[in-house]
């Protein structure tokens, strides 16, 4: 029988150290458009029939407006606004 992993430990092997937490917050500037405080709200995740992670982007939600304002992002996009923040947060 096949060892099945949580979806913590799914999560964790497909990021792996640099998984911003639930919560997070940071700057984030985008163009010539005003920089706007962003926080992770949860993560997006596809897993295929074996049960292995295939999509993982972060749900991030900020105000504009006076609304509550959700976005998928990548990655990437947080290790840029925040310089690679999971490398200063682990220290």
């Amino acid at each position: 029988m096949k060892d099945i992993m949580t979806i913590e430990a799914q999560i964790e092997k497909h990021v792996g150290e640099r998984l911003y937490p639930i919560g997070f917050t940071f700057t984030h500037k985008r163009g010539k458009q005003p920089a706007k405080e962003k926080t992770v709200l949860n993560y997006a995740i596809t897993f295929n029939a074996a049960g292995n992670v295939t999509w993982f982007e972060y749900v991030l939600s900020y105000d504009f407006l006076g609304q509550r304002m959700t976005e998928n992002v990548a990655q990437t996009t947080i290790d840029i606004a925040t310089n690679n923040g999971w490398e200063v947060s682990a220290a």
